[in-house]
């Protein structure tokens, strides 16, 4: 498995979703 940059960009974007739900989810 090579880890490529967009890889990696595709994994914070990921991450940042996840952390976008959960705040809505607190509303």
């Amino acid at each position: 498995m090579s880890s490529t940059g967009d890889e990696q960009e595709s994994y914070k974007n990921n991450r940042m979703h996840v952390k976008f739900k959960e705040a809505i989810e607190e509303l």
